[in-house]
């Protein structure tokens, strides 16, 4: 992906942060706080959210939601490129999948992920 799509949209404010997310995957994360979630707003305005689970050191996509009036304009995958940045690790997708995720993972030159 070129560079100037990864640019935040004006007024743009990604805010993370950790939490437990009871997946059964305990040992996996040795105890520490093993969900993450980005939340962005551009202008003071919700626009969306991503959540993930870290499992077998990668952070597992769960949940995403972008408001309409901010799709298509990288913020997604802005989103997803901070959660790499924060964790160290890597994105990977959930094993189920809307059409519009599958779409999403199947970018091309995608800047995250496996």
């Amino acid at each position: 992906m070129a560079a100037e799509k990864l640019t935040p949209l004006p007024g743009e404010e990604l805010s993370p942060e950790w939490g437990w997310h009871e997946c059964g995957d305990e040992a996996d994360v040795e105890g520490v706080d093993n969900e993450l979630t980005i939340r962005a707003k551009v202008n003071g305005v919700y626009a969306g959210y991503v959540s993930f689970v870290v499992r077998n050191k990668r952070l597992e996509a769960c949940n995403l939601e972008v408001n309409p009036e901010f799709r298509r304009k990288g913020l997604a995958t802005r989103m997803y490129v901070e959660a790499e940045e924060i964790a160290g690790l890597k994105c990977v997708p959930h094993s189920s999948q809307s059409p519009e995720g599958r779409a999403f993972w199947n970018q091309k030159d995608r800047p995250f992920g496996c």
